[in-house]
Protein backbone atom coordinates (compact mmCIF):
# COMPACT_ATOMS: atom_id res chain seq x y z
CA UNK A 1 0.00 0.00 0.00
CA UNK A 2 1.07 3.36 -0.34
CA UNK A 3 0.84 6.40 1.73
CA UNK A 4 -2.83 6.58 1.83
CA UNK A 5 -3.22 3.09 3.48
CA UNK A 6 -4.42 4.40 6.67
CA UNK A 7 -7.36 6.33 4.81
CA UNK A 8 -7.91 2.87 3.07
CA UNK A 9 -8.09 0.92 6.84
CA UNK A 10 -10.14 3.34 8.19
CA UNK A 11 -12.98 2.95 5.11
CA UNK A 12 -12.79 -0.64 4.80
CA UNK A 13 -12.15 -1.56 8.22
CA UNK A 14 -14.32 0.87 10.09
CA UNK A 15 -16.70 2.71 8.76
CA UNK A 16 -18.00 0.85 5.65
CA UNK A 17 -18.61 -2.55 7.47
CA UNK A 18 -19.90 -0.59 10.68
CA UNK A 19 -22.74 0.87 8.52
CA UNK A 20 -23.10 -2.11 6.19
CA UNK A 21 -23.44 -3.82 9.84
CA UNK A 22 -26.20 -1.41 11.36
CA UNK A 23 -27.96 -1.64 7.92
CA UNK A 24 -28.05 -5.41 8.83
CA UNK A 25 -28.73 -4.43 12.72
CA UNK A 26 -31.60 -1.89 11.93
CA UNK A 27 -33.43 -4.23 9.65
CA UNK A 28 -33.27 -7.01 12.03
CA UNK A 29 -34.50 -5.21 15.20
CA UNK A 30 -37.46 -3.46 13.69
CA UNK A 31 -40.72 -4.34 11.16
CA UNK A 32 -40.34 -2.44 7.62
CA UNK A 33 -43.25 -0.73 7.12
CA UNK A 34 -43.89 -2.56 3.67
CA UNK A 35 -42.63 -5.45 1.60
CA UNK A 36 -41.34 -2.93 -1.13
CA UNK A 37 -39.21 -1.57 2.09
CA UNK A 38 -37.91 -4.76 3.28
CA UNK A 39 -37.24 -5.42 -0.30
CA UNK A 40 -34.96 -2.45 -0.85
CA UNK A 41 -33.27 -2.93 2.24
CA UNK A 42 -31.97 -6.31 1.39
CA UNK A 43 -30.93 -5.21 -2.05
CA UNK A 44 -29.30 -2.76 -0.89
CA UNK A 45 -27.68 -4.38 2.09
CA UNK A 46 -26.66 -7.27 -0.11
CA UNK A 47 -25.36 -4.64 -3.23
CA UNK A 48 -23.01 -2.86 -0.10
CA UNK A 49 -22.05 -6.04 0.84
CA UNK A 50 -20.73 -7.03 -3.28
CA UNK A 51 -19.36 -3.56 -3.23
CA UNK A 52 -17.84 -3.60 -0.24
CA UNK A 53 -15.89 -7.11 -1.26
CA UNK A 54 -14.70 -5.60 -4.62
CA UNK A 55 -13.20 -2.60 -2.94
CA UNK A 56 -10.73 -4.93 -0.85
CA UNK A 57 -9.19 -5.40 -3.69
CA UNK A 58 -7.91 -1.69 -4.57
CA UNK A 59 -5.39 -1.69 -1.49
CA UNK A 60 -2.30 -0.60 -3.80
CA UNK A 61 -4.36 2.26 -5.56
CA UNK A 62 -6.04 3.70 -3.12
CA UNK A 63 -5.46 7.35 -3.15
CA UNK A 64 -7.04 10.81 -1.99
CA UNK A 65 -9.53 10.16 -5.09
CA UNK A 66 -10.41 7.06 -3.77
CA UNK A 67 -10.81 7.86 -0.05
CA UNK A 68 -13.33 10.61 -1.78
CA UNK A 69 -15.52 8.63 -3.68
CA UNK A 70 -15.66 6.15 -0.56
CA UNK A 71 -16.63 8.74 1.84
CA UNK A 72 -19.73 9.69 -0.39
CA UNK A 73 -20.56 6.02 -0.72
CA UNK A 74 -20.80 5.67 2.79
CA UNK A 75 -23.08 9.18 3.02
CA UNK A 76 -25.11 7.52 0.33
CA UNK A 77 -25.69 4.26 2.64
CA UNK A 78 -27.22 5.76 5.64
CA UNK A 79 -29.07 8.50 3.22
CA UNK A 80 -30.65 5.24 1.42
CA UNK A 81 -31.81 3.56 4.15
CA UNK A 82 -33.18 6.64 6.30
CA UNK A 83 -35.16 7.26 3.15
CA UNK A 84 -36.32 4.18 3.27
CA UNK A 85 -37.10 5.39 6.76
CA UNK A 86 -34.89 2.36 8.21
CA UNK A 87 -32.02 5.09 9.90
CA UNK A 88 -32.56 7.74 11.76
CA UNK A 89 -30.64 10.84 11.87
CA UNK A 90 -31.13 12.97 14.86
CA UNK A 91 -34.32 10.91 15.75
CA UNK A 92 -35.80 11.53 12.55
CA UNK A 93 -36.07 9.64 8.83
CA UNK A 94 -35.42 11.73 5.39
CA UNK A 95 -38.84 11.68 4.63
CA UNK A 96 -40.22 13.13 8.03
CA UNK A 97 -37.11 15.74 7.89
CA UNK A 98 -38.44 16.63 4.59
CA UNK A 99 -41.98 17.07 5.59
CA UNK A 100 -40.72 19.00 8.85
CA UNK A 101 -38.99 21.41 6.38
CA UNK A 102 -41.79 21.92 3.99
CA UNK A 103 -44.52 22.47 6.47
CA UNK A 104 -46.23 19.47 5.75
CA UNK A 105 -46.34 16.34 3.88
CA UNK A 106 -44.61 16.24 0.87
CA UNK A 107 -44.77 12.64 -0.98
CA UNK A 108 -43.54 14.03 -4.60
CA UNK A 109 -40.60 15.42 -2.74
CA UNK A 110 -40.25 12.32 -1.04
CA UNK A 111 -40.10 10.40 -3.90
CA UNK A 112 -37.97 12.38 -5.81
CA UNK A 113 -35.69 11.85 -2.79
CA UNK A 114 -35.87 8.12 -3.09
CA UNK A 115 -35.45 7.97 -6.96
CA UNK A 116 -32.60 10.80 -6.39
CA UNK A 117 -30.86 8.84 -3.47
CA UNK A 118 -31.14 5.22 -4.18
CA UNK A 119 -30.02 6.00 -8.14
CA UNK A 120 -27.30 8.12 -7.05
CA UNK A 121 -26.51 5.17 -4.98
CA UNK A 122 -26.13 2.89 -8.13
CA UNK A 123 -24.33 5.29 -9.91
CA UNK A 124 -21.87 6.35 -7.57
CA UNK A 125 -19.55 3.61 -8.95
CA UNK A 126 -20.37 4.77 -12.62
CA UNK A 127 -18.24 8.04 -11.72
CA UNK A 128 -16.10 6.41 -9.82
CA UNK A 129 -15.05 3.72 -13.06
CA UNK A 130 -15.14 6.72 -15.21
CA UNK A 131 -12.98 8.94 -13.04
CA UNK A 132 -10.23 5.94 -12.80
CA UNK A 133 -10.52 5.60 -16.48
CA UNK A 134 -11.64 1.93 -15.83
CA UNK A 135 -15.19 2.44 -18.07
CA UNK A 136 -13.64 -0.09 -20.70
CA UNK A 137 -12.00 -2.74 -18.77
CA UNK A 138 -15.48 -4.21 -16.92
CA UNK A 139 -18.30 -2.64 -19.14
CA UNK A 140 -20.73 -5.34 -17.83
CA UNK A 141 -20.24 -3.59 -14.60
CA UNK A 142 -21.40 0.08 -15.77
CA UNK A 143 -23.98 -1.36 -18.05
CA UNK A 144 -25.52 -2.84 -14.97
CA UNK A 145 -25.17 0.42 -13.02
CA UNK A 146 -26.74 2.75 -15.77
CA UNK A 147 -29.15 -0.62 -16.43
CA UNK A 148 -29.96 -0.01 -11.81
CA UNK A 149 -30.07 3.66 -12.13
CA UNK A 150 -32.67 4.09 -15.40
CA UNK A 151 -34.83 1.73 -13.21
CA UNK A 152 -34.93 3.52 -10.11
CA UNK A 153 -35.40 6.84 -11.66
CA UNK A 154 -38.09 6.08 -14.47
CA UNK A 155 -40.19 3.38 -12.38
CA UNK A 156 -39.33 5.14 -8.78
CA UNK A 157 -38.26 2.60 -5.59
CA UNK A 158 -41.08 0.18 -6.13
CA UNK A 159 -41.30 -3.58 -5.53
CA UNK A 160 -40.97 -4.14 -9.46
CA UNK A 161 -37.53 -1.56 -9.56
CA UNK A 162 -36.10 -3.71 -6.11
CA UNK A 163 -36.82 -6.41 -8.16
CA UNK A 164 -35.16 -5.81 -11.59
CA UNK A 165 -32.23 -4.10 -9.43
CA UNK A 166 -31.85 -7.32 -7.65
CA UNK A 167 -31.60 -9.50 -10.95
CA UNK A 168 -28.85 -7.06 -12.30
CA UNK A 169 -27.20 -7.40 -8.75
CA UNK A 170 -27.80 -11.13 -9.60
CA UNK A 171 -25.91 -11.23 -12.85
CA UNK A 172 -22.81 -9.06 -11.39
CA UNK A 173 -22.49 -11.48 -8.71
CA UNK A 174 -22.52 -14.43 -11.04
CA UNK A 175 -20.25 -12.76 -13.20
CA UNK A 176 -17.92 -11.97 -9.97
CA UNK A 177 -17.11 -15.89 -9.56
CA UNK A 178 -16.70 -16.64 -13.41
CA UNK A 179 -12.59 -17.79 -13.74
CA UNK A 180 -10.84 -14.13 -13.40
CA UNK A 181 -14.00 -12.23 -12.06
CA UNK A 182 -15.16 -11.16 -15.19
CA UNK A 183 -17.97 -12.69 -17.61
CA UNK A 184 -17.46 -15.11 -19.94
CA UNK A 185 -17.36 -14.12 -23.61
CA UNK A 186 -21.12 -13.28 -24.66
CA UNK A 187 -22.55 -12.69 -21.29
CA UNK A 188 -24.20 -9.70 -20.25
Amino acid sequence: MGVDDRLFRWIHALWYPAILGTMIGALLSQRPPSLTTLCWALVLIAYFAVQYGEGLGREDRYNMREFCFDVVEIVLMVAAFSILGLFSIWGETLPSLIEALRGGPAPILVEIGRRSILGGTFFMPVIARAMRREIRQEPHKTVLSCLATGVILLLGAGLVSAALVAFFLAIHVVALFKPGGRPAKGAA
